[in-house]
């Protein structure tokens, strides 16, 4: 896919979800490899995207995720996407935080525990 396809389909209605998995690749190889090839505002969308996907799923498999320090899980996660949404350029945590959005049920088993390592 060229960059100026991703950020074609990152600017769809949709934002690109109906096509997430055509997507996935680019966040694979950078799992990988650890190099981001495309402009990091497209990947940085990309990862927010795909942060809400595996996390909806998470919730919808989960009665509930517990409080940390007295934050809601809502609370907490809008921080993170605050966090992200505000990286200038790809941070050296970039491939582990592709690592864990592309193989999250064979690292982690609960949304908890994955959510806990986004936050780190």
């Amino acid at each position: 896919i060229t960059e100026q396809q991703l950020s074609s389909i990152l600017k769809e209605e949709d934002g690109g979800l109906s096509k997430l998995q055509e997507l996935v690749p680019i966040l694979q190889t950078i799992a990988s490899t650890g190099c981001v090839e495309y402009p990091w505002f497209d990947i940085k969308t990309l990862i927010l995207l795909q942060l809400d996907q595996v996390l909806r799923k998470f919730i919808s498999e989960t009665v509930s995720i517990p409080t940390v320090d007295g934050e809601s899980f809502e609370l907490r996660y809008d921080r993170v996407k605050a966090i992200i949404k505000a990286w200038p350029r790809a941070p050296f945590t970039t491939q582990r935080l592709c690592e864990l959005l592309c193989e999250t049920r064979r690292i982690y088993s609960s949304a908890a525990k994955f959510f806990s390592a986004i936050c780190k």
